[in-house]
């Protein structure tokens, strides 16, 4: 019997039922749904950074080029916004989405349990400093602390 037909007997025997167990579990469910939840806001964010940022160099002779450089130039910030908004606020869309699966599976109110979440978010990574919200941690900084809250929050 050669390597790869004992190394796949293995992965077959111990690796993929153990692998299946931890897949059917409600938790890690929660935070797949949670990050597909979030996956509409991060392709359109990420096709409006690809807007602003041609990938043309500024001494290229395509008009085509050129015009898409100086069109990004003049209109920047108008077309990052939706990125900085989409990005900037992943963590927040995680929260939500992986709370309302989580209770979902437990068949409690989801919007109920995202809300909870979110302000469960909110109050630990973007505490009020000088009547002013910190931002810091609502991109994809926060997102194993959006997890946490939302899981947390959902089983309390």
């Amino acid at each position: 019997m050669n390597l790869y037909a004992s190394f796949m007997r293995a992965l077959e025997r111990y690796i993929i039922p153990l692998a299946g167990q931890i897949g059917n579990q409600r938790h890690i469910i929660a935070m797949r749904d949670g990050f597909i939840s979030a996956m509409p806001f991060l392709i359109i964010g990420s096709m409006m950074l690809i807007m602003a940022n041609p990938p043309f160099d500024s001494q290229t002779s395509s008009s085509f080029g050129q015009a898409w450089l100086s069109f990004a130039k003049t209109h920047w910030d108008t077309i990052t916004m939706p990125y900085f908004m989409t990005m900037g606020l992943m963590s927040i869309f995680v929260s939500v989405g992986t709370a309302y699966s989580l209770a979902k599976s437990y068949g409690l109110d989801g919007l109920t349990s995202a809300l909870l979440s979110l302000m469960a978010f909110l109050l630990a990574a973007a505490p009020q400093i000088e009547n002013k919200i910190a931002l810091d941690f609502l991109g994809g900084t926060g997102v194993f602390t959006s997890l946490i809250c939302a899981i947390w929050s959902v089983e309390l």
